[in-house]
């Protein structure tokens, strides 16, 4: 600790030193922040941002941004970075820069991003300050192994912020749900997924593509989905940042009724048609699937479904008909649920015989293509470590690594060839993600992209 507080001291050593009032209060945070004590480091960040400290007002808005102890606030998060920007706080014009660029917060506004980021350059890239998120995340390193959070490092993680603005992501910890009302740090950060910090962001903006994400976790009658809303939110952010997906295009329902998911399909079609098929749509569901056991036909479960009762349930051959009669250049629907009966995991939801039922195959129409988690009786696991579906895990890792820029056929094969070797190995049990397309598009869909 006295090696961090002379750190400190050498840093904010004086006026001449830094140009920036920095308060005992954003000394007091970054202590506690080294040590893990998340509700005393955002406690002093806000009486400080309230007299004026700019350094305090910068890292209040990284920790609405990214969930540090409070709920996630894009708007609070803009405020803060444009005060502290318009102080003249370079580090602030970058964040700012980017919110305009990413629609973060604000409405996408590519002038007042270029204005921001021609400011920021102006101030010659200079700017260095202790970055909290490389102090946590060092943190979840040292949980992860097994090394004691009681003890700080010798001296905070430092970094230069000044990195390219068309390259990088501005958001890059953007899932550190770090909140007040829990006070295991180690318990937060162990939710952590390597898909789920670092996002690439797009160079691109995609005006033409509609997604709607549906990621049903917390069910009323029956298990839980595991991982569930992570695999809704953290696609919703793909989405935004890797795949440049204005957010107002974004639709992210989650723990939706069957009147919620009869509304957004509706919104779907009219959206359809206001643009005659000049549009794009990118669909993600998780949750439950489940067979009817009379007929085995497959249902999508909202989380007010009953399972003894299938007209509480969405067809989904009904829902390939009617997203197949779209007007649109592609359709692309992936499905983190199997249609067997199975849980995600190893209860049933279905089947008195307690024995999973091989659903009848749907065929899509139109131009759409549906990339499932799973085929026949099989289960979709989740990947417990990763705190995500199996599969969406890999959808995520191969979308990363690729910077959003990867042709839909070599983006199935890797996490086919992945979710079956690690299912294997994980669950002991097989898992194989399918592809099934319309008779219309045939095998075109390899060469598509999301984006």
């Amino acid at each position: 600790m006295c090696r961090f507080i002379i750190f400190l001291l050498s840093f904010f050593g004086g006026i001449n030193a830094f140009p920036y009032f920095v308060s005992s209060l954003t000394s007091q945070a970054l202590e506690d922040f080294n040590v893990g004590n998340i509700e005393s480091a955002v406690g002093n960040l806000t009486k400080a941002s309230a007299i004026n400290d700019v350094i305090a007002q910068f890292y209040l808005a990284q920790c609405y941004e990214n969930g540090i102890g409070l709920k996630k606030d894009p708007t609070a998060a803009f405020r803060l970075y444009r005060k502290a920007a318009e102080r003249g706080l370079p580090v602030a014009m970058l964040h700012l820069a980017n919110c305009y660029k990413s629609g973060y917060g604000v409405d996408h506004n590519n002038l007042r991003a270029n204005e921001w980021m021609a400011r920021y350059n102006g101030k010659g890239k200079d700017d260095t300050l202790p970055d909290i998120l490389e102090i946590l995340k060092r943190l979840k390193k040292d949980s992860r192994d097994h090394a004691s959070t009681s003890e700080p490092q010798s001296s905070p993680t430092v970094v230069n912020h000044s990195f390219e603005y068309e390259n990088q992501n501005p958001f890059q910890e953007d899932t550190f749900e770090i909140m007040m009302e829990n006070s295991s740090l180690s318990h937060h950060l162990s939710q952590i997924s390597d898909v789920d910090v670092d996002i690439p962001i797009s160079k691109n903006i995609c005006d033409d593509i509609f997604a709607l994400i549906i990621a049903n976790e917390n069910y009323q009658e029956v298990a839980s989905v595991s991982g569930a809303v992570n695999d809704g939110e953290m696609v919703s952010k793909y989405c935004q940042l890797a795949l440049g997906i204005p957010t107002s295009n974004i639709h992210f329902v989650k723990d939706a009724t069957l009147n919620n998911i009869k509304r957004e399909i509706r919104l779907i079609q009219k959206i359809a048609n206001a643009y005659e098929g000049k549009v794009s749509f990118f669909i993600y569901y998780a949750g439950h699937g489940m067979p009817d056991e009379q007929n085995r036909e497959a249902y999508l479960v909202p989380i007010d479904g009953f399972v003894s009762d299938i007209s509480t349930c969405f067809s989904l051959s009904d829902f390939y008909n009617i997203v197949g009669n779209l007007p649109s250049k592609k359709t692309i629907i992936i499905l983190d649920a199997c249609f067997s009966g199975a849980a995600r995991g190893e209860t049933m939801l279905a089947s008195a015989r307690s024995v999973a039922i091989k659903p009848k195959s749907t065929i899509p129409s139109g131009n759409t293509i549906v990339i499932a988690s799973a085929q026949g009786d099989e289960t979709a696991y989740p990947y417990e470590e990763m705190h995500h579906g199996l599969f969406t895990y890999y959808l995520l890792k191969k979308i990363k690594e690729t910077k959003g820029d990867v042709l839909l056929g070599d983006l199935f094969d890797y996490v086919r060839d992945n979710v079956v070797k690690k299912s294997l190995i994980v669950n002991g049990r097989q898992q194989t993600p399918s592809a099934v397309c319309s008779k219309s598009i045939g095998s075109q869909w390899i060469n598509w992209k999301i984006n």
